[in-house]
Parts: structure tokens; C-alpha cells; sequence
């Protein structure tokens, strides 16, 4: 939600709100180690509101689970629509022995709508856009960066829009949605042998609210969860190549001994 007049005062000095980053800016909430994965670089950036929206997330084995606190849009005879948007981005680099199978996403929120009967309208959407780029396969970087972009989906019927004069009024309702994306299944496309290692994932996550004659609209995100599934991985090829010089080391050893 905006926050339009809100200032800190010390002494007889008026400054910005402490503690928020301003729009266009970016903050870096560290990176983070699973038991599989390595999470590198969380960033969270957004061009319509103060940061953080979706906040630091919380590490639980291989999974980032995000509770936002004011990730909301909110429209009324005051303000007629409003938009509020947030962007995550990371590096997912897999541990060694390990590979990223598939991609998880799931998240939920809830909206109300109200307003006089008859006279009035209000709606809300969600909606978030997904993009993968697949950057080292079996540990070895790839010479072009596999690229995949898709939405989330959400409830149906009508997929992340909820309108007063159609679906009536509503208190606290929940909304739902996720999306999962198999990256052995990108890679057998590409006619890629082995397992995706590091990987790039980005989510931009839009919160949208609308009134018309009275009536108020509120969405607000209230959970958001990543999960990667874990995949054995092929050994590097150096790896393999060490392995197969120490096998024929052991190999001509025994024969020495035999003769």
C-alpha cells in the first residue's frame, strides 16, 4: 500500500521514513544455505511502493517461505485504483551430488469487497510472472543461458480477478495460486544431457485494486513459498575423468603385482 505523507523526525531535522528503501530501489536480503541448495543473492526491488513488501524470507531445509506483513493494495472513494508491485530474484546454485529438479512456487492472500448495492463496484487482481534461466548443467556453465517465462496460476474461475458485481461481496476471502516448472523436462527439450545446477529464478509478484460509486476493495499477500526438488546429479566431466585416471591407476597396479 502507498504510504504518501509519512516522515521521521529528529531534533528539528524532517527525513524519510527510517528504514524503508525508496521506490526504484533495491534491498539484498543475504543469501542462505539448504541442505541442498545454495540461495545467493535475494534481492527485492519494486518501482510502486516502499521496501520491503514481501520482507526476509525464512529458511526451513530447501525451501524460502516469505510472510509478508504489508504487501496489500487498497482502493476507495479516495484513492480509485492503486497498484502495487515486487520483484524477487536469486541464484539457486545446487550443492555437490545434487541438481535442481523442479521449481515450486505457491502463494496466498486474501481480499475483501464492498461497497452500496446497485450503485457501486469494486475489484482485485493477483497475478505474478515467472522467469527461469537455466545457467550450468552437471556443474558446467552453458554457452547460451536457457530462458523460460510463465505465470502463475490462480483460482478459478477466473484466474487471480475477483469483481464485486460478479462474485458479491466479499470479507476476508482467500485466494490461492502456484506453479510448478520441471527443468528436466526444459533441458530434454534442448536435447541437454544431466541436471540444471545453478540456476537464476525471478518472480514479479502485481497486486491490483479498483472502486467505483462508494465501494472499497483491499488484497493483501499474506504467504509466499519457493521449494526445489532434489535430483542426484551426473558427475563433471573432470570428475569423471579424475575417477576413470584413478580406476586405471588401480587397474595397472594390480596387474604390476600379478606379474
Amino acid at each position: 500500500m502507498k504510504i504518501l505523507h509519512t516522515i521521521c523526525a529528529i531534533g528539528f531535522l524532517f527525513v524519510p521514513l527510517c528504514g524503508n528503501a525508496a521506490y526504484g530501489e533495491s534491498v539484498n536480503h543475504g543469501s542462505f544455505s539448504g541442505a541442498h541448495f545454495q540461495f545467493n543473492n535475494v534481492v527485492e526491488d519494486s518501482d510502486t511502493d516502499p521496501l520491503p513488501l514481501f520482507g526476509p524470507p525464512t529458511l526451513l531445509v530447501d525451501q524460502l517461505l516469505f510472510n509478508p506483513t504489508s504487501f496489500d493494495s487498497i482502493s476507495n472513494s479516495a484513492i480509485p485504483s492503486d497498484i502495487t508491485d515486487s520483484q524477487i530474484r536469486m541464484t539457486i546454485v545446487a550443492n555437490p551430488g545434487s541438481g535442481i529438479g523442479a521449481i515450486h512456487l505457491q502463494e496466498s492472500g486474501d481480499y475483501t469487497l464492498i461497497g452500496p448495492p446497485t450503485v457501486s463496484d469494486a475489484g482485485a487482481m493477483v497475478a505474478a510472472s515467472v522467469f527461469v534461466r537455466i545457467q550450468r548443467v552437471n556443474g558446467v556453465p552453458l554457452e547460451t543461458t536457457i530462458t523460460r517465462s510463465v505465470n502463475m496460476e490462480f483460482d478459478a474461475p477466473n484466474n487471480g480477478v475477483f469483481q464485486m458485481s460478479q462474485d458479491g461481496i466479499a470479507a476476508g476471502k482467500i485466494y490461492q495460486g502456484w506453479l510448478n516448472i520441471d527443468l528436466d523436462e526444459i533441458l530434454a527439450e534442448m536435447d541437454h544431457v544431466g541436471v540444471a545446477t545453478e540456476v537464476e529464478l525471478t518472480w514479479d509478484n502485481t497486486l491490483t485494486t479498483w472502486s467505483v460509486g462508494g465501494a472499497s476493495a483491499l488484497i493483501k499477500k499474506k504467504d509466499f513459498q519457493t521449494a526445489f526438488s532434489v535430483i542426484p546429479s551426473i558427475p563433471e566431466p573432470a570428475s569423471l575423468l579424475l575417477g576413470f585416471g584413478v580406476l586405471v591407476g588401480l587397474l595397472g597396479g594390480r596387474r604390476f603385482r600379478r606379474s
